[in-house]
């Protein structure tokens, strides 16, 4: 039902932009779909990341403005005097936040002050997992979320919001910045958890054993690569450290480590997302993001993510970060200051084709198996989640964006993709990750093209949508004496020049040769230029 429903909506978004077809806009969906070179893969597996996340009882809110007065009364009785009980106001607003509809949840998913959970806040977690939904809501509507605001946050009126609770939180009052009156602040907090019974989270437990020194939430993330075959670092994730409505972020570096610039004293709920500002990884359009949940402790989480779905998005994600933020050797990222947040959509079945991009609206939907149940490798899904995101980068960088892309050859549309998706994975695979020739005419690997030798063997027979053109034009290989193929003398141009100088000027094989031979590096002639181009 739930998938039925995503492609239900994707099929509306792309009807609606469909139906401006006489303004000049139409919607092509673009599709990577080149058959991948088969070999042995895991099958579908399981790991204990993954599942529902098993919500236990409702617990009694120890942050409400009733709960903090009444607990700054008591312990003033008892010696710790500061706060006036009667002068303690919310600070935030716990709020559950419903979209009823396509406009609340992009709204709600541009808030980039707000720290979202699809889950309640006051509730035991009795199983981690990687998905939930709320028992109350039909699993087809969008998910629910839930945070703490602020007061002084102003919120879009135009989504669909219940405010839960008044809360006063002390450990984000600048009264007790920086350590200041920090005995206090650990009487309060302890007396607040007294008071609703949430003896677990005082400083001393039944059994009294102190928790009070202050640690930094942190640890380590690894994926496993099956191109590598062993555990890499999986840099950019969003890392939560959360304690009740308070939460931590910190991002992971290259190796994948993370850590806190706060502190907590008692434990906390960890978890990983799969988002950043300019994009975000999840698994249906009604999500706001992947993410797994964690366990509540004050060590270190470190995990290993080794098989299973959440290893698959974690490759679509280290391609976005690295296409977003990451070395790319001078080629235009895949966004702007207007344009909206992209959405990768991880499709955890076999679609028909590797992966495909709806260019009118920001959503890529990469497939995690091909051939019914073989799972692609990691550098696969890496290389496709590259080549969906070089349609976006183009469409949005062309003169009149995703109107002038739709007036593209398509397969000048394909080919540059492919050019930037052999690039840019080449670049993660041989330069950054080691693998000598990875990319290279002589990578014999079982890989899907164009990574599989280059793409030196393609042939106009072979494939005349997805070309390796944009890889002829760059490259110093002549592919005519090894593979008879193409007869290719042209050399030293660089993808990042024509992104920016030549691109959005290309739309025909004429005009790609008018833009060639404007642009001619030292020892290249038009007659090469010419030759190249007699093959496609």
């Amino acid at each position: 039902m739930k998938n039925r429903f995503v492609v239900a909506l994707l099929t509306i978004l792309v009807a609606a932009t469909a139906c401006r077809k006489e303004e000049g806009i139409q919607v092509v969906e673009i599709s990577k779909g080149y058959p991948p070179m088969e070999q042995p893969k895991l099958l579908r597996a399981n790991t204990d990341l993954e599942g529902e996340t098993i919500l236990g009882r409702k617990l009694e809110n120890p942050y409400t403005v009733e709960v903090m007065r009444k607990a700054a009364t008591q312990i003033s009785n008892k010696g710790f005097r500061l706060l006036d009980p009667d002068k303690i106001k919310a600070s935030h607003y716990y709020m559950k936040f419903m979209p009823t509809d396509s406009l609340q949840f992009q709204l709600l998913d541009n808030e980039k002050n707000l720290t979202l959970y699809p889950y309640p806040l006051d509730h035991e977690i009795i199983r981690t997992g990687n998905a939930y939904r709320d028992p109350a809501q039909g699993k087809d509507n969008y998910a629910w979320q839930y945070a703490s605001v602020s007061i002084n946050q102003r919120l879009n009126s135009r989504i669909v919001h219940q405010k839960l609770a008044e809360l006063y939180i002390p450990e984000e009052d600048p009264t007790f910045s920086k350590g200041q009156h920090e005995e206090y602040l650990d009487a309060l907090l302890d007396e607040a958890y007294k008071i609703t019974r949430n003896y677990q989270d005082t400083l001393k437990s039944d059994k009294g054993i102190s928790q009070k020194k202050s640690y930094h939430p942190g640890g380590k993330i690894q994926i496993f690569d099956t191109r590598l075959n062993k555990l890499i670092g999986l840099e950019g994730v969003d890392m939560r450290a959360r304690r009740w409505f308070t939460t931590l972020h910190a991002q992971t570096d290259f190796w994948g480590n993370y850590r806190m610039a706060d502190t907590f004293k008692r434990p906390c709920n960890y978890s990983l997302w799969f988002s950043q500002s300019d994009f975000t990884v999840k698994p249906h359009l009604i999500d706001l993001t992947a993410w797994i949940n964690g366990p509540k402790q004050k060590e270190d989480w470190n995990v290993d993510i080794n098989d299973g779905y959440n290893r698959f998005i974690g490759h679509i994600f280290r391609a976005a970060y690295r296409y977003s933020y990451g070395f790319i050797d001078g080629l235009k990222r895949p966004y702007s200051l207007a344009s909206p947040r992209i959405w990768y959509i991880g499709v955890d079945d076999d679609m028909g084709n590797s992966g495909n991009n709806y260019i009118a609206v920001p959503v890529l939907r990469i497939s995690r198996y091909h051939n019914g149940n073989i799972e692609y490798d990691s550098d696969e899904v890496f290389s496709t989640t590259c080549h969906e995101t070089a349609h976006t980068s183009h469409a949005r960088h062309m003169v009149l964006a995703a109107l002038s892309f739709f007036t593209v050859s398509f397969w000048l549309q394909e080919s540059w993709a492919i050019g930037v998706e052999w690039w840019v994975t080449k670049l993660e695979y041989k330069n950054t990750r080691g693998i000598p020739n990875y990319g290279d005419w002589s990578y014999l690997a079982p890989v899907q093209d164009p990574n599989y030798r280059a793409y030196q063997e393609w042939t106009h027979s072979y494939d005349w949508k997805y070309t390796n053109v944009y890889i002829n034009i760059i490259d110093d290989f002549n592919e005519k004496a090894l593979f008879n193929t193409t007869d290719d003398n042209v050399k030293g141009y660089t993808l990042a020049y024509i992104d920016e100088n030549m691109l959005r000027h290309i739309f025909t094989l004429k005009t790609l040769r008018k833009q060639l031979k404007a642009h001619k590096p030292n020892g290249v002639t038009d007659a090469d230029i010419d030759k190249l181009l007699s093959y496609y």
